[in-house]
């Protein structure tokens, strides 16, 4: 006795084909594709590449096609963190830290601080970046031997990065200077212990706000040069200007 056949086998192939075209059309959503076209070139080439990938390869081949361009674009964006150089802002009352790069004419830096904010993750593959551009900072303002990090933006750092700032770290006070961090992150501050780094810098080296860590900062500078310097950054510059001018007085 023979069986019926299933019931889909009585549908014709054309319909079926049709159905799979009709959902997969209803799937599209251009309004999207021009969005990534106007907002982010990188993820709209990684997305139109990945569709036509799927008209001429294996579906499973096209997703990681795709799932790869994704993750060499996230890793590349990653692997170059923002570095912003901030400036206490003259024109406001607090002394405002406000990146250089947001001024119509930049304000003067202390000619002995260097104070920088990272904007990303320090890990494996942004160490040759950053220590990169940490040494450029050190080329170009020699006298600028202490750095301030303000590391609230720095979500990130493993193994590779808290050896990057322990050399950045032994460099600066190779040559009379050293480094701070502002609010860094509780991940990135229990990575540093587990590891002996914040052992080794000093507990005394990370601030929780912006004007202790000026206050404490300021008094490791070199006096002489705060005598002569004109800039007065910071606030605790001109009061020690003051002090001088008022000893300078009864001394006369």
């Amino acid at each position: 006795m023979s069986q019926s056949p299933p019931p889909l086998r009585q549908l014709p192939t054309a319909a079926i084909a049709g159905l799979l075209i009709y959902t997969a059309w209803s799937l599209l959503d251009f309004s999207r594709f021009v969005e990534l076209a106007r907002l982010n070139r990188v993820d709209f080439a990684i997305a139109a590449t990945t569709f036509c990938a799927m008209a001429v390869l294996p579906f499973h081949i096209a997703i990681m096609l795709g799932a790869g361009m994704s993750l060499a674009a996230y890793l590349q964006r990653t692997s170059r963190p923002h570095f912003r150089i901030l400036t206490p802002d003259p024109s406001d009352a607090s002394r405002r830290f406000t990146p250089l790069d947001e001024f119509e004419q930049a304000p003067a830096e202390c000619p002995q601080l260097k104070m920088l904010r990272i904007e990303g993750a320090t890990y494996y593959g942004a160490t040759q970046f950053v220590g990169d551009k940490l040494h450029q900072l050190r080329l170009r303002s020699p006298d600028q031997k202490h750095l301030l990090v303000m590391a609230r933006s720095m979500n990130f750092v493993d193994l590779a990065g808290a050896e990057l700032w322990r050399q950045e770290a032994a460099r600066r006070r190779a040559i009379g200077g050293d480094i701070y961090f502002h609010r860094p992150r509780a991940p990135v501050l229990e990575l540093w212990t587990r590891t002996g780094f914040l052992k080794w810098m000093g507990a005394d080296h990370i601030f929780y706000s912006k004007t202790q860590a000026i206050s404490k900062i300021y008094q490791r500078l070199d006096p002489k040069i705060c005598e002569t310097c004109k800039i007065r950054a910071f606030m605790e510059c001109g009061s020690a200007h003051l002090s001088q001018e008022v000893a300078a007085n009864a001394g006369s």
